[in-house]
């Protein structure tokens, strides 16, 4: 899942970085 990605990209780099990935995952989603 895309959710997954944006958490280990979260854990990767900054939270600020995995907030930005997770909210272009949402974005994709909608």
């Amino acid at each position: 899942m895309n959710t997954y990605s944006a958490l280990y990209v979260s854990k990767s780099h900054n939270e600020l970085s995995g907030l930005v990935s997770i909210y272009f995952v949402i974005t994709k989603s909608v």
